[in-house]
C-alpha cells in the first residue's frame, strides 16, 4: 500500500486536506507532533496518507519534513495551502512548483546581493501534475465548479519569512527584479524542499491555491478566499495523488529504529523510544549468545539485572534486539511478546500467541492445553518468543514450547530460570547516559551543561529511566542545579529513613534504588494535584496492562479529548512507557503495512494512544491510591485516601454506568475491560457480582458473557473468568454448600462444553481444509491433539499423515504415543513409521520414535521395526542393523 505525508502551514489548510482522508486516526510522534492517518481511495489504489499542521515558517517545514521521512518512510510528500499572486494568477487558481526560490539568502553589501537557495520538485510529480492540470479532471473534486474556473500552473514560486502585503513593498519589488518568473510567495516551500532533497528516493511537490494578489490581503481574507485557495489546492494534490504510481519502494532507507516494516511475519516488539542510545558492547553480546550454540541446546536466554535492579532497561535492550534486522532474518516467522509482571494472565498471553499464529478456533480451558497447542504451532517454525519481566521462574515454563528453530528470551530481576544460558546486564556507561540526557531533551548541551548532566548521570547511577526523568524535568525549565539539589536531598532522605529503619549497611544496589526512587518523587512533586490524582488513579489497575484512552476515560471521567492530553503528558514526563496491545489487531495504515498481524511492530509513533506503566511507578501510583489526602508532612504527597476495594468499587461503578440494563456483557470494549472485570469486581469483594456476570444472557438466549468475549476473539478472557470463578465457589463450600455445588458443576458443564468443541470437527473436514490451505497441517495437528478420543485422534492423524512436512514428524509422534487405545496407536505409528526417511531423522528423533515404539506390545513392536531399518542403517550401518536382530533373539529368549 503506498503511502504519502502531507504538510499544511495552518488550520484552514489543514481541514481542506483532511476532508479527503476515511477514517483519519490520531497518532502522536514521539517528540510531539500530532498527525492524523487515514485513507484515501482512487483509481483502484489505496493509499495511507498522514496529514500534520506545522504552523507558519520555513525552518518549521525543513524540520518536519525530515521528521516525517525519516520516521514514515512515504512514497510521496507533499505541501499543500495558500499563496499570494504576484503575476499571471487570479484569486482561487491553483500552482504546483516547478521550482521553489529561497529569496532571502545572499550577500548583505550596500546593494543585497541575492543568492538564491532553489528547490525542486520530483520531475515525477512535475510531469503528473502537468498532465492534470490540461486535463480538468481535478474539477470533478470540488463540490461545485465556481466561475470563473480556477486554472492550474505549473511554475515557479517565492518562499521567504517576510509577509509580503503590498506591491509597493521593497520585498515585492525586489521580487520583480530578481525572481522574474515567479507567479506566487509564500514561506515554507523552500525549507520543505531542501530536506526532500537530502532523502531521495522521495517524491515531492508543493501545491499551493491562490488566496490574495498581495494588495488587499485582508479584503479578501474577510471574504473567505483562505477556505476557497485551501479546497482548490488540496482538490488538485488529491487528483495528483490519484493518478500518480509510486516507485517501488524497496530502496527507501530503512532504520532499526523507525517506521519500517519488520522483516518477519509476526512482530509483536514494543516500539523504541525516539532517544533511545545504542548499547553496542551489550547488543553484539546479547546477539552472539541468542545465535549461539550453548543458547540453541539450552533453548532459552535469560537477560537478568545486575543487582536485581529495576529500570536499567531491559525491556528496551530487548526491544532493540528485536528490531535487528539480522535477528528478524533469523527468526521469519515472527517476534512475540509477552510482558509478565508479578501476577500474570499466562492463558491470555498463550491464546493470543496461538490467535497470532492463525489459529481462532482453539479454545484452550488451561495453560498446560495452550501451550500443548503451541508447541505443535511453532513445531516447524523459526520464532523468538520473548517472556519479559518475569518474577517467578516457574512462570517461564508455559512459554518454553519452541520447537528447534525457536528461542525463548527472558527478562527478569532476580528470577533462576533453570537450564537457561543467563546474561547479566549493567547499567549504562558515563558516555551513553549524556547521549540519552541529550537525545531526550534533543538539543546540544553547552560545556556548562554537559559537566552538569554528568554530575547528574552519576548521582542517579546511570539508569535510564532515572535518566529520562531527570532529562522531562530539564525540559520543564528545572535548572541544572536546582534539579540536582533536590535529588541529592532527596535521595539523603532515603537514606537516612532505610537506616532507621532496617539499621544496615547501604549496598550500591540501594545507592542505585535511591536515585530511582527520589528521580520519582520529585517528578511527581512537580505534577499538578488534578494530574497527580490522574496518576494516583493508575494504581487500581492490575501490572502491566496497556491503558488505552478509552480506559482512561472511563478511569478519570473525563472527555477523551482530556484523557488523551492527560495520558500525553505524562508520557513527556517519563511517568509513563508507550504501550503495545497485545489484543487486538492493528488496522492497516499509513505507519506500516503489517495489515495481517495481531500486535504491530511499529515504534513508539504508532502506539502513543495506548501506554503502559513500569512496575516500580505502578507501586508508587498504588500507594498513592491508599495514602490520606491530607499528609502529616510536606515532604509526603497527597493521595485519595481510598481503601483498594473502595477503588475498585468506584472505578466500577463508573462502567456500570456504561451498560444496558445493567447488563455488564453489553460494555463496549475498550481495549481493557473485557480482560479485566472479573479481576475489578474480585477486588471490590463483588463476589455474587461474578457468578451472576457469568449467568448474563443476550436477548438469543445465549450466554452473554461468553457471546461478548468471543465477538471480541478474547474467549481465552472467558475461560479465564471461569476458572476464577469455579476456585471461588470452591473456597465457599463451607459457608454455603448448596450454592456451591450448584455453582462448582455449572462451570464444569461449561468446561465439557469446552472439550467437546475439537471432537466436532471432522477428520474429512480438517483434511478439505488442509487441501484448501484454509488450514495449516500445524493446526490440524494441534486439533487432533486436543481430542480426548482415540478413534478419532487415529483417524484424524491417518487422513491427513500425506500433508505432515518432515519438522512435524516428532509433534505427530508425540501425539500418537498418547493415544490411550493400543489398537488406534498401533495403527497410526506404522503409517508414521513408513512415511520416515532417513535424510529426515535426525539422532534425538530417532531416540524420540524408539522411545515410543516403547509403549507398545512386543508383537506390535517387531511389527512396526522392519519400517525403521533404513533409519537404522543409516545411524549405524549393516552392523547396526544386525545388532538389532541378536537383540530382538535375545529378549524373545528370555520372555516367551
Amino acid at each position: 500500500m503506498p503511502r504519502a505525508v502531507i504538510l499544511t502551514a495552518i488550520p484552514v489548510e489543514y481541514m481542506a486536506v483532511r476532508a479527503y482522508l476515511t477514517e483519519p486516526k490520531e497518532i502522536v510522534h514521539a517528540r510531539g507532533t500530532i498527525y492524523e492517518q487515514g485513507t484515501f481511495l482512487a483509481n483502484e489504489r489505496v493509499w495511507d496518507v498522514g496529514i500534520v499542521e506545522i504552523g507558519a515558517g520555513d525552518a518549521g517545514a525543513a524540520l518536519q519534513a525530515e521528521g516525517a521521512i525519516a520516521s514514515f518512510h512515504p512514497n510521496v510528500i507533499l505541501f499543500v495551502g495558500v499563496a499570494g499572486g504576484i503575476k499571471d494568477v487570479k484569486l482561487g487558481d491553483v500552482v504546483a512548483a516547478t521550482k521553489i526560490y529561497g529569496y532571502e539568502s545572499g550577500k548583505a553589501e550596500e546593494i543585497f546581493k541575492p543568492r538564491p537557495e532553489i528547490g525542486l520538485g520530483a520531475h515525477n510529480l512535475e510531469q503528473r501534475a502537468r498532465f492534470e492540470a490540461r486535463s480538468k479532471d481535478w474539477l470533478e473534486r470540488l463540490l461545485s465548479i465556481p466561475e470563473p474556473t480556477p486554472a492550474v500552473l505549473v511554475a515557479p514560486i517565492a518562499a521567504g519569512e517576510k509577509v509580503v502585503a503590498s506591491t509597493k513593498s521593497e520585498v515585492f519589488k525586489f521580487l520583480g527584479s530578481n525572481y522574474g518568473d515567479a507567479v506566487a510567495v509564500e514561506m515554507e516551500g523552500i525549507g520543505f524542499l531542501k530536506a526532500i532533497h537530502a532523502n531521495q528516493p522521495v517524491s515531492a511537490i508543493v501545491i499551493r491555491g491562490i488566496s490574495d494578489l498581495i494588495d488587499g490581503k485582508g479584503k479578501v481574507d474577510a471574504q473567505g478566499y483562505q477556505e476557497i485557495a485551501a479546497h482548490h489546492a488540496s482538490a488538485f494534490a488529491f487528483q495528483v495523488l490519484a493518478k500518480f504510481v509510486p516507485e517501488q519502494t524497496d530502496n527507501l532507507k530503512e532504520s532499526s529504529a523507525t517506521l519500517s516494516k519488520p522483516k518477519t511475519g509476526i512482530f509483536q516488539a514494543p516500539p523504541l523510544p525516539s532517544y533511545y542510545v545504542e548499547r553496542p558492547q551489550i547488543s553484539q553480546a546479547l546477539k552472539q549468545q541468542l545465535l549461539g550454540e550453548a543458547t540453541a541446546k539450552a533453548g532459552t536466554l535469560v537477560i537478568s539485572a545486575i543487582y536485581g535492579l529495576g529500570g536499567i532497561g531491559k525491556s528496551t535492550v530487548v526491544a532493540a534486539l528485536a528490531h535487528d534486522p539480522e535477528i528478524q532474518s533469523h527468526f521469519p516467522d515472527g517476534i512475540f511478546w509477552a510482558t509478565l509482571g508479578q501476577q500474570p494472565d499466562i492463558l491470555s498471553f498463550l491464546s493470543t500467541w496461538i490467535q497470532a499464529l492463525g489459529d481462532y478456533d482453539f479454545k484452550p480451558i488451561n495453560s498446560d492445553s495452550a501451550s500443548l497447542q503451541l508447541r505443535t504451532l511453532l513445531a516447524d517454525k523459526k520464532a523468538l518468543l520473548v517472556v519479559d519481566d518475569v518474577w517467578h521462574p516457574e512462570h517461564v515454563e508455559p512459554f518454553r514450547v519452541a520447537g528447534a528453530g525457536c528461542r525463548v528470551l527472558v527478562t527478569t530481576r532476580e528470577a533462576v530460570v533453570k537450564g537457561a544460558t543467563r546474561y547479566d546486564l549493567d547499567v549504562m556507561t558515563p558516555e551513553q547516559s549524556l547521549e540519552l540526557l541529550t537525545s531526550c531533551l534533543n538539543q546540544e548541551l553547552t560545556k556548562v551543561e554537559l559537566e552538569s548532566a554528568a554530575t547528574l548521570a552519576k548521582t542517579v547511577g546511570y539508569l535510564p529511566l532515572a535518566l529520562e526523568l531527570a532529562a522531562s524535568q530539564v525540559s520543564d525549565g528545572i535548572s541544572w542545579a536546582e534539579l540536582l539539589g533536590d535529588l541529592e536531598a532527596e535521595i539523603a532522605d532515603l537514606e537516612t529513613l532505610d537506616r532507621w529503619e532496617a539499621e544496615e549497611a547501604t549496598s550500591e544496589a540501594k545507592r542505585k534504588n535511591y536515585s530511582l526512587v527520589a528521580s520519582f518523587n520529585l517528578s511527581l512533586r512537580r505534577l499538578s494535584p488534578e494530574r497527580l490524582k490522574c496518576f494516583a488513579w493508575l494504581g487500581v489497575l492490575p501490572d502491566d496492562v496497556t491503558i488505552t484512552e478509552n480506559l482512561a476515560a472511563t478511569l478519570w471521567e473525563c472527555s477523551l479529548t482530556q484523557a488523551r492530553k492527560t495520558l500525553r503528558y505524562l508520557r513527556q514526563q517519563a511517568l509513563l512507557l508507550p504501550g503495545v496491545s497485545s489484543t487486538s489487531v492493528e488496522k492497516p495504515g499509513f505507519f506500516g503495512e503489517n495489515a495481517d498481524i495481531s500486535v504491530s511492530s511499529l515504534p513508539e509513533t504508532r502506539f502513543l494512544s495506548n501506554y503502559r506503566l513500569h512496575d516500580l511507578l505502578h507501586d508508587l501510583a498504588r500507594n498513592l491510591l491508599q495514602s490520606s489526602t491530607t499528609p502529616e508532612t510536606a515532604s509526603q504527597l497527597p493521595g485519595l485516601g481510598l481503601s483498594i476495594p473502595e477503588a475498585h468499587q468506584q472505578l466500577l461503578a463508573r462502567y456500570h454506568r456504561q451498560t444496558t440494563n445493567g447488563l455488564w456483557h453489553t460494555l463496549a470494549d475498550d481495549g481493557y475491560i473485557y480482560s479485566q472485570l472479573i479481576w475489578h469486581l474480585e477486588k471490590a469483594e463483588k463476589v455474587e457480582e461474578i457468578h451472576r456476570l457469568l449467568q448474563e444472557e443476550t436477548p438469543e438466549g445465549n450466554n452473554g458473557w461468553y457471546w461478548q468475549c468471543e465477538r471480541e476473539g478474547k474467549t481465552a478472557n472467558f475461560v479465564k473468568d471461569i476458572l476464577k470463578a469455579w476456585a471461588i465457589a470452591e473456597g465457599n463450600f463451607r459457608e454455603n454448600r448448596t450454592e456451591s455445588i450448584g455453582l462448582q458443576y455449572r462451570y464444569a458443564l461449561i468446561f465439557t462444553s469446552f472439550n467437546s468443541l475439537a471432537s466436532n470437527i471432522l477428520p474429512e473436514f480438517m483434511v478439505a481444509l488442509l487441501e484448501q490451505e484454509i488450514w495449516k497441517p500445524a493446526q490440524a495437528l494441534a486439533y487432533v491433539r486436543q481430542s480426548n478420543d482415540s478413534e478419532h485422534q487415529a483417524e484424524g492423524l491417518e487422513k491427513f499423515i500425506e500433508y505432515l512436512r518432515p519438522s512435524l514428524l516428532p509433534e505427530a509422534l508425540e501425539v500418537a504415543r498418547a493415544i490411550g487405545d493400543e489398537y488406534y496407536r498401533v495403527q497410526v505409528l506404522r503409517d508414521l513409521i513408513e512415511k520416515l526417511a532417513p535424510s529426515s531423522v535426525d539422532y534425538p528423533f530417532w531416540q524420540k520414535t524408539l522411545h515410543t515404539l516403547a509403549s507398545l506390545t512386543r508383537p506390535n513392536f517387531l511389527e512396526a521395526l522392519p519400517h525403521l531399518a533404513p533409519v537404522i542403517i543409516k545411524f549405524g550401518g549393516v552392523e547396526a542393523l544386525r545388532e538389532t536382530v541378536k537383540a530382538m533373539k535375545d529378549v524373545s529368549r528370555w520372555w516367551k
